[in-house]
């Protein structure tokens, strides 16, 4: 179905435990119901849809997955022309995107792990040593894997 796969600051633990606390909290603070995505938390649907789970089952083509750490990176500044110096959209992505891109650390870092021992050598880690969740590292992380998108899409 896919040439090849992107994953920029996303949680790919999604089984009962940590990774789908993550994911509850998020979905949650973004005012929606995390339920709707694969059914009630103890069912079937959420291992089953669980990337670390399953990695022994993820096709074998170019992937690109990043994330960052959390701490405050280069993007995180009241100059950065998506704060505009605005003092609390800059608390918020610091807070707020900080936690959420630690979390995201933590999921990536088991999936390499996971897909590391595995042996699967067609996914390229990118784990970045600061930047929280938000859109300027997201942008660097696309120009950064277009050439493995652009290539298997044949453009």
């Amino acid at each position: 179905l896919y040439n090849s796969v992107g994953s920029f600051s996303g949680c790919a633990m999604t089984s009962p435990g940590i990774g789908q606390d993550f994911v509850k909290l998020v979905v949650a603070v973004g005012g929606g119901d995390a339920e709707n995505m694969w059914g009630p938390y103890d069912g079937p649907g959420w291992p089953a849809h669980d990337p670390v789970v399953n990695a022994d089952k993820l096709p074998r083509i170019p992937m690109y997955i990043t994330t960052a750490t959390g701490i405050p990176g280069p993007y995180d500044t009241l100059a950065d022309p998506r704060i505009g110096n605005d003092v609390t959209d800059l608390a918020l992505q610091l807070v707020l995107g900080g936690g959420i891109e630690a979390a995201t650390h933590y999921c990536t870092t088991q999936l390499a792990d996971r897909t590391n021992a595995l042996g699967m050598n067609n996914i390229r880690y990118n784990f970045k040593p600061a930047g929280t969740h938000s859109w300027g590292y997201w942008e660097d992380d696309l120009h950064d894997s277009w050439p493995m998108i652009a290539a298997s899409l044949g453009v």
